[in-house]
């Protein structure tokens, strides 16, 4: 299936909710061949993402994310702040 949803993703198509949550289990599954998950990766980086493709793919991560409980009334920082000096977003500014 990651071979279909690659296809429309390189002929400029975007993906519905549902798909680019199956597309993301499907990227995160250890069976799936690293080359494909490679090509599939280059191929979401060469377009801007929909929102219905966004909202897939953080409701497949919010559905599997391991929660913990933190005795610590503060905040800290999960991994670095860094920069890259392109405008991206820190993944871990998000995480509370």
């Amino acid at each position: 299936m990651i071979l279909d949803f690659k296809k429309e993703m390189q002929a400029g198509n975007q993906l519905s909710q549902a798909e680019a949550y199956l597309l993301m289990q499907e990227l995160l599954d250890p069976v799936t061949e690293t080359r494909l998950v490679s090509e599939t990766l280059l191929s979401l980086n060469s377009r801007l993402p929909s929102v219905d493709e966004l909202t897939g793919y953080v409701e497949f991560i919010a559905a599997n994310a391991n929660s913990c409980e933190l005795d610590c009334n503060s905040h800290f920082d999960l991994c670095g702040t860094g920069g890259d000096g392109e405008n991206s977003i820190i993944i871990s500014t998000l995480s509370l």
